[in-house]
């Protein structure tokens, strides 16, 4: 029997194109599902590219914002004009209804929309009180919006939330065929022509073929482009290395034109551009040999296509939540301590633009290490920059540095903090992820566990004198005050971006949940949120004992390892 889908999906052109990840799992399990989405009308042309939404359904957002800015009509048209838009969706029957999105707008109208037996995601309920429909829902509102260091990607946090595992193969995005012929004729042609002239120039009778290399330049926000000069010197590198031939990648507009016309101005009129739309995009991309591109929509479509990717990570793209996640593409970023993601974190509010050190070398050192995964230990980066390979542990994806400059403590406190949001999730086996934290420096690691402990024995002290001032209230309300005071401490380790955070973003999501007009009731349900909190901290001192046994199982082996080699010397002697 066939089952109806909504996907509530109204944020970015990225995030049509992730979706299809989610999409063609969920047909996986199971392919009658009939798979409809929800979006603004300026998305509806990419929903036309992904062959497993049967249907897309239209909000006209910019006639219903110019209908509430325009002093004539009252804001009832515009309200009139969303409810006329939902009013079809209202009357079906959906099995599930996925907020995709996360957002007010979606989440608004995922709480019109749905049930609370069928949505999956975040909604409110009646009185406009947050709603989880699991555990994961609280990971991809609160965890993944304010954690630094981001435990999980997207994909995977959605894929976990709506309880489907990644189907790993083709996704299915509709080609234009006759794009596809004018795509693969042009672009082998290129490839044929200098293919030819390398072989001339090394007089050689062989098969080597020259790349191409797809440069997509700019995104919707300007921190994350890569700098005009950079881009000056890197088209340069690459037109002067026989083995790599750049083409510019370009949407129709006359911004990105104009773009072009400068860089052209540099090199004689002779770069090669496409200029495509979304409908033939996916050609193009299917045709060249590696995409270079920001965090932008190119990236996910080229994702969807197995086309590989260097993505130069800028800006506020934050890669370890929204990066390429195919197996074996790479990522160069500023050092992650240096990185922006989110309003709110350190220096995100400063007025200041923020500089990148990576520089044009980066980019084609980086290039050349994905043709050659043999450079990657002893390719060259510029000072505080890092290039990172995707790979797949048993939970997921995750990114590993491969190359330049990488701080220890921060990527041992990453894979620490993968390990407590899978444990506080239930989920058990951390043999590769423990083996993974164990191989970096013995004294990292034992400085990190420190450290943790320290924040565990903070933390419990905090939510101990929290629950001691909880239950004083239930002797008279002159105590509220020092509850509240001792609850405000304790939810300022949220932002500590340590691991004892991640338990007390939860303890967060669950407090602002809470929806029971009783007072009485309020003050048993928090009391029993202490009392779940208290038990997930105590569960990351297991963690650490576990990693600090498997450490000083490394430095005894090693300690061995030393005096066997010292007693041989000896004996030889």
């Amino acid at each position: 029997m066939e089952k109806n889908i909504l996907i509530i999906n109204l944020k970015r052109f990225g995030d049509i194109y992730q979706a299809t990840q989610l999409i063609d799992s969920i047909i996986a399990v199971d392919p009658l599902m009939n798979i409809e989405m929800l979006v603004y009308s300026e998305f509806e042309k990419v929903t036309k590219t992904i062959q497993n939404i049967s249907k897309a359904h239209i909000i006209d957002r910019e006639k219903i914002i110019s209908l509430k800015n325009n002093p004539v009509y009252s804001d009832a048209f515009s309200v009139n004009e969303l409810f006329v838009a939902l009013e079809p969706l209202r009357k079906r029957k959906w099995d599930k209804v996925i907020n995709y999105s996360g957002d007010n707008v979606s989440t608004y109208i995922t709480s019109y929309l749905a049930t609370e037996d069928n949505c999956l995601g975040v909604s409110f309920n009646e009185k406009n009180i947050i709603k989880y429909s699991n555990r994961w829902s609280m990971v991809f509102n609160d965890l993944l919006t304010s954690y630094k260091y981001t435990p999980i990607n997207f994909s995977d946090t959605l894929h976990n939330m709506v309880g489907v595992k990644r189907a790993e193969g083709a996704n299915h995005i509709i080609t234009n065929e006759k794009h596809n012929i004018v795509a693969a004729d042009n672009l082998n042609r290129i490839r044929q022509k200098e293919s030819e002239t390398l072989r001339r120039a090394k007089g050689s009778t062989g098969t080597e073929t020259v790349k191409i290399v797809g440069l997509q330049l700019i995104t919707s926000q300007a921190d994350k482009n890569i700098p005009l000069n950079v881009m000056i010197e890197l088209l340069g590198m690459l037109l002067d290395d026989p083995q790599k031939y750049p083409v510019l990648l370009i949407a129709p507009n006359e911004t990105e034109r104009r773009y072009v016309n400068r860089l052209n101005e540099y090199f004689d009129n002779k770069l090669v551009t496409i200029e495509s739309d979304f409908v033939a995009l996916p050609s193009v991309l299917s045709n060249i040999d590696l995409l270079v591109a920001p965090d932008t929509v190119v990236k996910h479509l080229a994702d969807l296509l197995k086309t590989p990717v260097v993505e130069v990570s800028l800006g506020s793209g934050p890669f370890l939540k929204q990066g390429t996640n195919n197996v074996g593409n790479l990522i160069l970023t500023d050092l992650l301590e240096t990185r922006v993601w989110f309003d709110g974190q350190i220096g995100s509010n400063d007025g200041k633009s923020k500089q990148t050190n990576i520089k044009a070398e980066d980019i084609f050192n980086a290039i050349t290490v994905y043709f050659n995964s043999a450079l990657e230990t002893t390719t060259t980066l510029s000072s505080k920059i890092s290039l990172y390979r995707v790979e797949k542990d048993s939970k997921g994806t995750i990114y590993r540095p491969v190359s330049g400059d990488v701080n220890a403590s921060v990527e041992i406190m990453r894979l620490l903090s993968r390990h407590t949001l899978f444990t506080l999730m239930g989920i058990k086996d951390f043999s590769d992820l423990e083996e993974m934290i164990a191989s970096w420096p013995s004294a990292a690691v034992v400085e990190i566990i420190k450290t943790s402990r320290d924040n565990v024995v903070l933390a419990t002290k905090l939510l101990l004198n929290t629950l001691r001032c909880l239950i004083k209230t239930k002797e008279g309300s002159r105590y509220g005050q020092a509850f509240l005071n001792a609850l405000d401490e304790l939810l300022v380790e949220c932002d500590a971006h340590q691991i004892t955070s991640i338990p007390i973003i939860f303890f967060r999501a669950k407090l602002e949940a809470l929806s029971s007009s009783s007072a009485e009731q309020n003050i048993s349900d928090v009391e029993t949120l202490l009392y779940d909190l208290k038990a997930n901290v105590q569960m990351i001192i297991a963690i650490l004992n576990t990693i600090e046994n498997k450490v000083m199982e490394r430095i005894r082996a090693e300690k061995e390892k030393k005096n066997d080699s010292t007693n041989e010397a000896a004996d030889g002697n």
